[in-house]
C-alpha cells in the first residue's frame, strides 16, 4: 500500500496552462501494485504534459517499471521532444530494461503521451498501444480523440503517430487505462 502511494501523483494539479484531476482505483480492491500509471506535468511556454499507461503484470517489478518510466517521461518531455520521438525514445529504455531483465516478457506495457498548449488550445499526443482518450465537449457530448494506437513499448518499431486537435473553449480531455472500460476497449467505448 505505501508503494503504490508513493508512486502516484498528486490527485489534482493547478497551474498556468492547465487544472487536472487524476484517480487510481485498483480493480480488486487489494493492496497489490498494479501496473496502471498516469501523471500530469508542468513544462515550458504554458503547457502541461498529460500521461497514462499500462505496465504488463502487476508486483514489484511493475512498480519498478513504472517508477523508471515517469521518470523518463518527464525527463524526456523537459527536452521538448514531440510525442512522437518521446515514446520512441521511451521503447527503447523498455527494451534495454528487456535485456536487463531475468524474465523479457515482464517488461512492457501502454503509454500515451500528450502535451497541452493552453495558448493555442492544442494537444498534440502520441501512442504507445494506449487506448485513445475521451474528450468531453463544453456542451456534454462525449467522443474519442481519433489517434492510431502504435506498438506497445518494447516491441521495437518505433512508428508512432502524432495527432494534433485544437480543443474547444471548456472541453474536457478524458485519459484513462483499459480498466476503466474494460480489457475489450472497443466495446468499452461504444457502451459510454
Amino acid at each position: 500500500m505505501v508503494l503504490r502511494r508513493s508512486l502516484l501523483p498528486p490527485a489534482a494539479t493547478s497551474s498556468t496552462a492547465a487544472e487536472t484531476a487524476g484517480v487510481y482505483l485498483p480493480a480488486d480492491g487489494a493492496d497489490s501494485v498494479g501496473g496502471d500509471w498516469y501523471e500530469a506535468f508542468d513544462l515550458s511556454s504554458l503547457r502541461v504534459g498529460l500521461v497514462v499507461g499500462d505496465i504488463v503484470r502487476h508486483g514489484h517489478t511493475a512498480a519498478a517499471t513504472t517508477a523508471r518510466l515517469r521518470t523518463a517521461v518527464q525527463t524526456l518531455a523537459d527536452l521538448d521532444l514531440p510525442p512522437g520521438e518521446l515514446l520512441t525514445r521511451l521503447d527503447d529504455l523498455v527494451r534495454r530494461i528487456q535485456r536487463e531483465a531475468p524474465d523479457p516478457d515482464s517488461v512492457g506495457g501502454s503509454c500515451l503521451f500528450a502535451a497541452y498548449d493552453r495558448v493555442a488550445r492544442a494537444r498534440h499526443l502520441g501512442s504507445a498501444g494506449h487506448p485513445p482518450p475521451a474528450l468531453i465537449t463544453p456542451e456534454g457530448d462525449v467522443g474519442f480523440v481519433p489517434v492510431t494506437p502504435g506498438p506497445l513499448l518494447g516491441v521495437g518499431s518505433n512508428a508512432f503517430e502524432v495527432v494534433r486537435v485544437t480543443l474547444a473553449p471548456g472541453s474536457t480531455p478524458v485519459l484513462h487505462t483499459d480498466g476503466l472500460l474494460g480489457r475489450d476497449v472497443v466495446r468499452g467505448r461504444r457502451a459510454t
